[in-house]
């Protein structure tokens, strides 16, 4: 029985030599069959933002080149392989490439930042399709190629979107933890989604220089029993204590035992033992798996191809007319569908309406109360310095607070309105598909046509809001000269009519912003969905009307034609049969 490679390597052959519209099939499994080969391994390290994803990176290629910040950074996914020098390649959606050559980790450091962090592209408005680097490093030269991911679960929800696209191209993973606090509900949910996804993958505490042994080891057996009891993870799974930042600092001080202690050393030994016994069974499955999926593509389009040419001509016809006409007759649902979108989504702006309406209260409430309890606990010259101090302190942090809480809120009541219109947008997909199946007398099964819009959610609130502050003018003769109680009087009453402002600012900040997006979202929701019904529908046209060209022409190359796809549906249906086991 034929081993995988070979029978890539038959399937190549076979649809190399097929008509063109296989020659796509030919590349895909080309691509696999060099993964294979070369036994090029993606391991991505995962987790939630501020986990130390970047550092640990860092630690374990002995360098510096990955941007490290106080503030949630990394914002797309960063290829790291193998190379002699340092050199970095970023690919534009327009296609442009730029690619820079380093002689230092600070300047390759200081380009990447440009590019793959928040702050200075923040929700990839440089339209960065994908940024791949190489270092020289001997942790790559196994044929590892490492994946630094945006976190998950940051108030840049777009991050947590980005890494869950990329998880189908992942091998194995790392998955990086950390003691503050060791586990949260957003991390739970991820890891029960990329159990299903990723085969291997390798769980780290990092950060155990925060808290004392002691407290590390209690963390450590919460982590384990985490794992096992609620995520059913082997009772044998290791969780790594490691601190990423004392290992970068024991490597550049040349220090061997503080690099002992970091815990780094033996998490490459674990790494270095699955690269030798384990990296090539899990790179066997996922190539596997791709493999399989790519002829499942191919079969579906021959057996597609030759129903359409065995149909008679005028029977072709007739049914491409009564499939025009029932097209015709369902659009008038799929506008239904569309009109009670925009009804809900003035539902959305109303709930966002009434939800700012609530704050408005609370914030009036809260600082009210501040202003009060100042003005009963200080004379009036402390006052002054204590109302300054509300400012720079406790409007930065409320609103903070109040602005996750809020946009969650809103982004959760979208979502859900979309989720819903999703599967109406599905039913219309489907109801186009069996339409055509019917025609065609074709099996037909149902494919979920997941439209993935998400409401951006914007970063933290302190960049949002107003850097006014309450600046109270110079005492006039009139302030000197009026009693201590009327002057009190008179800077509370300042202050409440500065505070009011500063407030009312902020939270149309907010309604706008959220208003924005509820519309942006919501419209690239429905030029979505419109583009996938289109797109289902021409499809099927094509098919039909390519069909009819070809029947007008001699029977001849008819017959030829449709013998050459049913001796590729032989061939292919014999490459499902191989030995994936061993090489």
């Amino acid at each position: 029985m034929q081993t995988l490679n070979q029978t890539m390597e038959k399937s190549i052959e076979v649809f190399s030599e097929a008509s063109d519209i296989f020659i796509e099939y030919a590349d895909k499994i080309s691509i696999l069959k060099e993964q294979l080969e070369t036994e090029k391994l993606s391991l991505a390290v995962l987790g939630q933002f501020k986990r130390g994803k970047s550092s640990l990176i860092n630690a374990l290629l002995g360098g510096s080149f990955l941007p490290i910040a106080a503030l949630p950074l990394t914002a797309l996914p960063t290829q790291v392989s193998f190379g002699n020098t340092r050199t970095a390649s970023v690919t534009f959606t327009n296609g442009h490439v730029e690619n820079k050559l380093f002689n230092d980790d600070k300047a390759m450091s200081s380009f990447l930042s440009e590019y793959v962090t928040e702050e200075q592209n923040p929700q990839n408005k440089k339209s960065i399709k994908s940024v791949e680097i190489t270092y020289p490093s001997d942790f790559l030269s196994k044929g590892i190629v490492l994946i630094d991911t945006p976190g998950i679960g940051s108030t840049f929800r777009h991050n947590t979107d980005t890494v869950m696209e990329f998880i189908d191209k992942c091998d194995a993973a790392l998955f990086v933890l950390s003691v503050d606090p060791p586990i949260t509900e957003n991390e739970l949910d991820f890891l029960k989604y990329i159990q299903k996804h990723i085969s291997k993958l390798f769980f780290v505490l990092n950060k155990i220089d925060y808290f004392s042994m002691e407290d590390t080891e209690k963390v450590h057996s919460f982590l384990k029993k985490v794992l096992t009891e609620t995520l059913s993870f082997a009772d044998s799974t290791t969780v790594f204590k490691i601190s990423a930042k004392n290992a970068i600092k024991a490597k550049n001080d040349l220090d061997p035992v503080a690099f002992e202690k970091s815990g780094v050393p033996f998490l490459e030994k674990e790494l270095e033992l699955f690269f030798k016994n384990g990296k090539k069974e899990v790179l066997r499955e996922a190539v596997h798996r791709k493999f399989l999926q790519v002829l499942d593509e191919a079969v579906l389009q021959a057996s597609l191809r030759i129903k359409t040419l065995e149909m008679p001509l005028e029977e072709l016809k007739r049914k491409r007319g009564e499939l025009e006409c029932r097209l015709a007759s369902i659009k008038g649902d799929r506008e239904y569908t569309f009109g009670m979108l925009n009804i809900d989504k003035k539902q959305a702006a109303d709930f966002c309406e009434t939800r700012i309406e609530e704050l408005k209260k609370k914030t009036s409430a809260h600082f009210g109360k501040i202003l009060d309890a100042i003005c009963a606990e200080n004379d009036n010259l402390a006052i002054k310095d204590n109302i300054e101090e509300i400012i720079v302190d406790e409007i930065p942090f409320f609103f903070s607070n109040e602005f996750t809480t809020e946009t969650k809120l809103i982004s959760d009541k979208v979502e859900s309105i979309l989720a819903k219109y999703s599967s109406k947008i599905n039913l219309h997909i489907d109801a186009v598909r069996f339409l055509a199946a019917s025609i065609f007398d074709l099996k037909c099964e149902h494919i979920a046509t997941d439209i993935k819009i998400k409401m951006k959610r914007l970063p933290y609130w302190e960049n949002q809001t107003s850097k006014s502050t309450l600046i109270f003018p110079a005492d006039g003769i009139f302030d000197v000269l009026m009693p201590a109680s009327i002057k009190k009087k008179r800077i509370m009453e300042r202050a409440s009519k500065k505070l009011e402002t500063l407030i009312t600012q902020n939270l149309e900040n907010m309604r706008w912003s959220i208003l924005q997006n509820i519309e942006t979202t919501f419209r690239e929701f429905r030029n979505t969905a419109e583009d996938k019904i289109s797109k289902t529908i021409d499809s099927i046209i094509l098919a039909i009307t390519s069909a009819e060209k070809i029947k007008e022409k001699e029977a001849q190359i008819i017959a030829r034609e449709t013998d050459c796809l049913n001796r590729l549906l032989v061939k292919v249906s014999s490459l499902f049969v191989f030995d994936s086991s061993t090489e």
